[in-house]
């Protein structure tokens, strides 16, 4: 069952990383990988990935263009949410601090307040 769980989550966590950190395409087919995204994860996620959805979704700023000082504080809540989809396909976070993952992308990460 586990492995039947895992299939299921991989692909769909897999483009929920890459559309909500930085891949461009159009909004259309980004509300569709959400909606996926919700589906399957209702039936498949662990509690913490739903959890931690649930936090860095209803935080995010409703400005197009965000204060500054919103930056680092979603990224972290982002960071968090992708740490629970890793261990939820049996990746270990051991070793990760928090902004590592924000790091490989964004390289003056450190600078935001």
């Amino acid at each position: 069952m586990e492995t039947v769980r895992r299939e299921q989550l991989s692909a769909t966590y897999n483009q929920m990383a890459q559309v909500l950190h930085g891949q461009e395409m159009p909004d259309k087919k980004r509300l569709k990988l959400v909606e996926d995204f919700m589906q399957k994860s209702l039936m498949y996620s662990s509690p913490a990935t739903l959890k931690a959805y649930r936090t860095w979704h209803t935080q995010l700023p409703e400005e197009e263009e965000w204060p500054r000082e919103a930056f680092r504080p979603n990224s972290l809540r982002y960071e968090a949410f992708v740490k629970a989809m890793r261990k939820d396909l049996g990746i270990s976070n051991w070793g990760l601090q928090d902004g590592d993952l924000a790091r490989i992308r964004i390289n003056d990460f450190d600078e935001y307040p």
